[in-house]
């Protein structure tokens, strides 16, 4: 099960009523994304066109080589293994308390988008997640 430092669990979509708090001195390790495409398959497992869509979103990462959360190459609002475009939908992850950096809060406001407005949010990426429209439009 994935479940992050703060007791979120992005499986179930599910913020817990209060974060522990955390405090360390020592240095946070540098995110990598190992893991990240198993994580984006469990959690995607009862909608597997998600899982495409990260993969031609993302192609599965979460941060970039520097550690930080991915940007997207052709819109840097676009954030993290979904490329949720922040300009529109930081504020309403925000109000949810998620963060669209780390890989619980994007696939937990990914499944919102998709709950609420289907793929819509991805139709930019859509000839490559949807086979039948690359073959209907060649």
């Amino acid at each position: 099960m994935l479940v992050s430092a703060t007791g979120f669990d992005p499986l179930a979509g599910v913020m817990p009523a209060a974060a522990p708090a955390t405090s360390t001195a020592a240095a946070l390790p540098v995110a990598t994304n190992d893991g990240v495409p198993a994580a984006v398959r469990a959690y995607w497992a009862d909608e597997p066109i998600m899982v495409k869509v990260a993969s031609c979103e993302s192609n599965f990462r979460q941060f970039g080589e520097d550690g930080q959360p991915l940007l997207g190459w052709a819109n840097p609002e676009d954030i993290g293994v979904m490329q949720i475009n922040r300009k529109a939908h930081a504020a309403k992850a925000k109000a949810l308390g998620l963060d669209l950096g780390t890989l619980e809060g994007n696939l937990a406001f990914a499944r919102h988008l998709h709950r609420t407005q289907g793929l819509a949010p991805w139709v930019y990426s859509k000839h490559c997640w949807s086979p039948q429209l690359a073959v209907a439009t060649n």
